[in-house]
């Protein structure tokens, strides 16, 4: 008996474009509805490929695509939700976005149809950071509820070890970060470095290929 391939269709951002042969290309997404999800997209490369403008890196795109149950999907058409190109004109906010769409990669289960619980987080920092680059605190910040997410940052009340060895402040500001705080834009620099240097003991576990790439953005940010 053969089975005709299932058409689908999310809401995804895409997190990296890889070459299949000459013309064609694998897309890395994270969807809203399936997760993780590579999609071949055949002629993407071509002039006159029906994909044109219509996928972009750090961008969120409506997918339709053909779901295998092999894992091997064809993208059929996509649709640029997030108009413009708005990180182009700010390499600042395009490494920061950059770098949040790579530790998701790195931090989220391998897998097809993994991490669909992750897509708000990054769709919605994509789409603030768009209008204004985040800030030092705004990287924390996204990194702190992405562990959160992974079950990786501590709940103090619960981990007596963890709260004796932070500040209070520190601790306090976590907790805002935790609860998606938007108005904690800026960190006293005491607070702003123990907080990093707590984070990112945490980030090795998730995603050790991730700590170089974090260093950078934090330097073109500045302190």
């Amino acid at each position: 008996m053969r089975f005709e391939p299932v058409i689908e269709k999310t809401e995804a951002v895409l997190l990296d474009i890889l070459p299949q042969g000459e013309t064609s290309a694998w897309l890395k997404w994270l969807s809203r509805d399936a997760g993780r999800l590579v999609t071949l997209a055949k002629g993407f490369h071509r002039v006159d490929s029906p994909f044109a403008g219509q996928a972009k890196e750090l961008h969120r795109s409506e997918v339709v695509y053909y779901r295998r149950a092999s894992g091997l999907h064809f993208l059929r058409e996509t649709s640029l939700l997030d108009g413009g190109d708005a990180f182009a004109g700010d390499w600042r906010r395009m490494a920061a976005a950059g770098y949040a769409a790579g530790l998701v990669d790195r931090a989220v289960p391998p897998g097809d149809g993994e991490g669909k619980e992750f897509y708000p987080l990054l769709a919605d920092a994509l789409a603030a950071w768009r209008e204004r680059c985040p800030g030092p605190a705004g990287i924390l910040r996204f990194e702190a509820e992405l562990l959160d997410e992974l079950g990786l940052l501590p709940h103090w009340e619960e981990t007596p070890a963890a709260r004796a060895d932070l500040p209070h402040a520190v601790r306090e500001a976590m907790e805002r970060m935790r609860r998606g705080d938007g108005t904690l834009t800026a960190l006293p620099k005491p607070v702003f470095l123990r907080m990093k240097d707590f984070l990112g003991t945490l980030l090795r576990e998730a995603a050790p290929d991730s700590l170089s790439p974090r260093e950078l953005v934090f330097n073109l940010l500045g302190p």
